[in-house]
């Protein structure tokens, strides 16, 4: 989660544009086991009970877990989510490696790392389920999906309720990890082919290359290779097709999940010009933010 997130400031965005109903976030691969330190880049609106949270976690141990925590505004399911049909899990040793599809072992060679933590203890026959064809899901307003390799397949199996989606946060990919993943390529091509934009990384993530002078070389001179990170896709807020409430969303995303304040002050100029709020509104905005 960005550093510079406000509770309080995103409670009064949300006061100020008053969505008709409360944004609904859609998790693909909650996992909270993976990273335990990391908490979830919409933790501010959910703790405030300011979201609704869908989330999907076929792990067993990581969905028991989520539904120990669970709060009254979040809702777990224990899918593995795709294109429907049968599918097969491959669990490493550790589980935030396990994925859809077998490591790429080319790419551990590279590095010469990771090797105990992608050792394969099992593999698991699931069925995936297409998000559109499960009973009782609701309409999505921000994805977050982390999937390892599997992004693009799941999103297809989700295009109806991510119609109105304003935002997307994939983990995309930069070095190979998995054999036919898209990486960065393929999701960026795809995501712009349902009318997203890349806005911006919240983070990435590089690690070292193993070579004969290991060890020899200054800190600040290594650690180059970039292996995968998180970015965010957004729909154009000045697209005339946006609706008012999908501008009001984009904005409160846009200060409570990943942190771009000049998209918030975009969006209310956006909403401004439709009578929804004031330049007041606008400026006691800006004021929280940098007062």
């Amino acid at each position: 989660m960005p550093d510079n997130i406000d509770p309080q400031r995103s409670a009064a965005l949300v006061e100020l544009v008053r969505p008709k109903r409360l944004p609904r976030i859609l998790d693909v691969g909650a996992n909270p086991l993976a990273n335990p330190l990391d908490r979830p880049p919409y933790e501010t609106l959910a703790e405030q009970g300011l979201c609704e949270v869908w989330g999907f976690e076929p792990q067993e141990d990581a969905y028991e877990a989520l539904l120990r925590t669970k709060r009254d505004n979040e809702h777990y399911l224990p899918h593995a989510v795709g294109l429907g049909g049968p599918a097969t899990l491959h669990v490493y040793r550790n589980g935030a490696f396990s994925s859809m599809l077998p490591i790429h072992t080319p790419s551990i060679d590279f590095l010469d790392r990771w090797r105990d933590e992608t050792t394969l203890v099992k593999t698991i026959d699931m069925q995936t389920h297409r998000i559109d064809d499960l009973p009782g899901m609701v309409d999505i307003d921000l994805l977050k999906i982390d999937c390892q390799g599997s992004e693009v397949e799941a999103m297809r199996g989700a295009e109806k309720r991510l119609a109105g989606a304003v935002a997307i946060i994939p983990e995309v990919r930069f070095l190979q990890l998995y054999e036919n993943e898209p990486n960065l390529c393929g999701l960026d091509s795809y995501l712009r082919s349902q009318g997203f934009m890349l806005h911006k990384f919240l983070f990435i993530k590089s690690t070292l290359i193993n070579h004969s002078r290991f060890g020899k070389l200054p800190k600040a001179m290594t650690v180059n290779q970039a292996v995968d990170g998180d970015a965010v896709y957004i729909r154009n807020p000045v697209s005339p097709q946006m609706t008012t409430e999908q501008v009001k969303n984009l904005a409160i995303f846009a200060d409570a999940v990943f942190a771009s304040f000049e998209l918030v002050i975009r969006c209310l100029d956006i909403l401004a010009a439709r009578g929804v709020v004031t330049d007041a509104d606008i400026q006691c905005y800006v004021d929280r933010l940098v007062g």
